[in-house]
């Protein structure tokens, strides 16, 4: 991590949007594990059936 006063404005708003993504990861993954139910996880799905499949 760089101090402020050598990053640009975009890096700056890069490192705040990064610490953001990573805080927010880190409430899901709390809150599943208080519920023990990993299926709500938004960042995570499971496909059923595959889009591409050709029926015969």
């Amino acid at each position: 991590m760089r101090a402020p006063d050598d990053m640009t404005p975009v890096q700056r708003r890069e490192e705040i949007a990064d610490i953001l993504a990573r805080g927010l990861r880190r409430a899901i993954a709390l809150k599943a594990r208080k519920n023990n139910s990993f299926d709500d996880i938004l960042l995570d799905c499971e496909v059923k059936e595959s889009v591409y499949a050709t029926k015969r």
